[in-house]
């Protein structure tokens, strides 16, 4: 359903004095007003390019009048991106209506398609990450994504978190500016009620789209805005400024737990660099036994969200609590996509996939190949020599001799002296030349074996390229 709405009738009905259309006239420009200030609160000048996320309705529209009023040049500093899941028999005109609406105020406007399985769990989440993922590829790097959630979305969104049992950082609603991926996002209407968006849009003669799926109480979010927020808004009048500036307090909370874990990450993180290393974070255990247990909680809390985005639930915290204080070794835990790995008095963070099998043997014909790709490492050599070589997974029973030894020594009992963790152990580069193990990038160069041959001046390199 389209809902279309004429400019001179809303803002001027028949019969309304000049008293009512001053005062609609002020109500129109207070909006303007505080949006100016919202922007330049949050460090924003009318000459930034933004991208607004326009679904076309009431929110997004009321959003893309306001930043083209706000905008030193939008026809060249703003842009436009509609959403199309395909789940509503609709959605084929909000796409046309959102791309006419652009159009007219001479935007450039993008409109795209995503597939989304209608029959899976959680639709909206779903949904939403969709959206976000493609808002994310088409944002440009020196724009701000502008989002058109309001001062209602965070009411909603705190009664849910608190129903998920959420902590400070749930409780406190959707924060106004987001760095996400190298990219920003900004709410600049969160100040704003609906009653203020829905009067501000029939006062300007905005038209836009009505999603009657928004009236299903089959969705939480729909259950709370139509049958809890209006009893408890018939009780307390203010609720939703109340809840608002508790999610305030909460947001408060919550930046000095976080800054308070990002100190403690600085102390506790462990700076190694081992060739091949899949892990993207290190901690000292030692390190972290130190702190008292609440911080030790709010680091890893604040460090999963770091790497992950969000943070893991409370029981899996506990979990890994219980293992660092165990003291085990070689002991790990999963949680969505990540492993923390309990290893050689350490705590390992590294993504799931990125333990890949062992890449196959290759031949390096290093006179005409200076670097070669090895699974997901780039091996380089500083010189070039002829030699052919080949670079093999290790698989067990190596052994070596190492310069100025009288003995050979086992790889293995090399590899636990340099504390490799044992997940990495096989996908280390092993250099052979025949049938002698002439280096290992990053531990051993061939300068440091027995027989190092022409081959004692070239060393190896390697970075990992995954």
């Amino acid at each position: 359903m389209i809902c279309w709405r004429d400019a001179i009738s809303a803002s001027c009905p028949m019969g309304s004095s000049k008293t009512d259309s001053d005062a609609h006239a002020q109500k129109v420009r207070s909006v303007r007003q505080l949006f100016r200030k919202t922007m330049r609160g949050h460090g924003f000048v009318p000459a930034d390019p933004f991208l607004i996320a326009f679904s076309g309705g009431l929110d997004s529209s009321v959003l893309l009048d306001l930043v083209t009023q706000y905008s030193d040049d939008p026809q060249n500093l703003v842009r436009v991106i509609h959403v199309h899941h395909g789940l509503n028999a609709n959605a084929d005109r909000w796409l046309l209506h959102c791309r006419d609406a652009s159009r007219r105020l001479g935007l450039d406007f993008h409109g795209e398609h995503v597939d989304l399985d209608a029959s899976g769990g959680n639709l909206e989440a779903r949904a939403r990450a969709q959206r976000y993922r493609v808002m994310l590829a088409h944002l440009r790097d020196h724009e701000t994504l502008l989002l058109a959630h309001h001062r209602g979305d965070t009411v909603e969104t705190f009664f849910l978190n608190l129903m998920r049992g959420a902590g400070a950082r749930g409780l406190s609603g959707i924060p106004a500016l987001v760095h996400r991926s190298g990219k920003r996002f900004f709410r600049p209407m969160q100040q704003l009620s609906k009653t203020e968006i829905l009067d501000y849009a029939t006062l300007s003669g905005l038209n836009w789209v009505e999603d009657e799926s928004n009236a299903n109480p089959r969705f939480d979010r729909n259950y709370l805005r139509h049958r809890v927020l209006p009893r408890l808004n018939e009780r307390w009048p203010e609720c939703d400024k109340m809840v608002a500036r508790a999610c305030q307090n909460l947001a408060d909370t919550a930046a000095l737990a976080d800054e308070t874990g990002g100190a403690d990450l600085q102390a506790v993180a462990v700076e190694e660099h081992r060739p091949g290393s899949v892990h993207q974070l290190q901690l000292s255990r030692e390190k972290l036994m130190r702190l008292t247990p609440l911080r030790r909680k709010n680091l890893l809390r604040y460090a999963f969200c770091q790497l992950a985005v969000y943070a893991p639930e409370r029981r899996f915290l506990d979990k890994l609590l219980a293992l660092v204080e165990s003291g085990a070794n070689n002991k790990r835990l999963s949680w969505e996509k990540w492993i923390v790995h309990a290893y050689d008095s350490q705590l390992f963070f590294y993504p799931a996939q990125g333990i890949t099998p062992a890449a196959n043997s290759i031949d390096w014909h290093l006179a005409a190949q200076p670097s070669v790709r090895w699974g997901g490492l780039l091996i380089t050599a500083d010189k070039a020599a002829q030699a052919e070589l080949q670079i093999r997974p290790r698989r067990g029973g190596e052994r070596l001799q190492l310069a100025g030894r009288a003995h050979s020594h086992a790889l293995k009992a090399l590899l636990q002296q340099w504390r490799v963790p044992p997940w990495e152990r096989s996908a280390l580069p092993l250099i052979w030349r025949g049938a002698r193990l002439v280096a290992i990038p990053g531990y051993l160069q061939p300068a440091d074996m027995a027989e190092a041959g022409d081959l004692a001046d070239v060393r190896f390199h390697v970075q990992n390229v995954r």
